[in-house]
């Protein structure tokens, strides 16, 4: 089987990458809220990564193998992390950080599960967010 990507939904996910990249390298660290209930940092990685991940998978064109199409997107998410995380390394105020690593792959595999097995999620997310009455009167 092969898999190739759509280049108008990977787009998202690149601009997603981008936008990653750039915040976490400021040459200043961030200042987090200091909340008592959860880390809102790894819950930020969380997040982020697992609509990464999401992005990357919708953005694959082979819908009838999930499990490689899951696979690879995972990968992607979490090598993307490892990267992410490498470089952070080299910023003298940030640092690598196996926790937020960890958050990364968490959130990437609870949203690729969620897409991959709950339908009601994937359809929700395959949905127009307007209507064809509605697109065709933007138009």
């Amino acid at each position: 089987m092969r898999i190739r990507f759509s280049g108008t939904r990977l787009r998202w996910a690149i601009l997603l990458m981008a936008t990653v990249m750039f915040a976490s390298h400021w040459q200043v660290a961030p200042t987090m809220p200091d909340w008592d209930l959860f880390d809102f940092d790894k819950l930020a990685h969380f997040a982020v990564y697992g609509l990464l991940s999401t992005l990357i998978i919708r953005s694959l064109t082979e819908p009838s193998g999930w499990r490689k199409a899951a696979l690879i997107a995972w990968i992607s998410t979490v090598g993307f992390g490892l990267i992410d995380e490498s470089i952070q390394a080299l910023n003298p105020v940030r640092d690598f950080s196996l926790a937020d690593l960890v958050a990364d792959a968490a959130g990437a595999s609870i949203a690729l599960l969620a897409y991959s097995l709950w339908p009601f999620y994937r359809r929700i997310l395959e949905s127009h967010l307007w209507g064809r009455k509605m697109k065709s009167q933007l138009a």
